[in-house]
């Protein structure tokens, strides 16, 4: 139960633009999921909901919620964290693109929306992710002319056994 709330709690002020001070939900969109959401929260004693009158509904944290929202913020800026991360997701990407015919590029991946608690990462940290990747021998790749970083990176044999093995890279690397 806490990985459902520590999802909720960093996609919903993330994605959805709400504060700390408390929210107002619509009942549109892919509100169920986030019905289930705040649900969560409210089970878990994080926020608690009242009716409103626009047939949705509102939310305020409670103590215990601000300061697993303090603890979330604070996680998600941690650098080395995101690295880690990253590295990791990266490697799972390239590994699931190597059998396909078509060439990936970091590019790519990007489009694909990976963030580190709901915060996107740039282009930069990819670059360094894919350097460490390739340094370490995880991946191979061709280097840019231009220098900005590794093109058609594939997976060798050292970091699709990472992936089977579901280890992080930064364990052995």
């Amino acid at each position: 139960m806490l990985s459902d709330i520590a999802q909720a709690a960093h996609l919903i002020p993330s994605e959805t633009g709400l504060d700390a001070q408390g929210f107002v939900l619509e009942k549109t969109g892919p509100a169920s999921s986030l019905r289930r959401l705040i649900r969560t929260l409210e089970v878990a004693g994080l926020v608690t909901v009242h009716p409103a009158g626009t047939g949705g509904w509102s939310s305020h944290q409670t103590t215990q919620g601000r300061q697993l929202w303090a603890q979330l913020a604070a996680a998600r800026t941690d650098p080395r964290a995101r690295s880690r991360k990253l590295r990791d997701v990266y490697l799972r990407w390239i590994v699931g693109h190597d059998n396909s015919d078509a060439t990936h590029s970091p590019e790519q991946f990007l489009v694909t929306g990976p963030t580190y608690m709901g915060t996107p990462y740039t282009a930069t940290e990819l670059q360094l992710a894919g350097e460490y990747l390739f340094d370490h021998g995880f991946i191979k790749a061709q280097d840019s002319e231009r220098g900005d970083g590794l093109l058609r990176p594939a997976s060798t044999k050292k970091g699709r056994r990472m992936i089977d093995r579901n280890v992080s890279v930064s364990q052995v690397g």
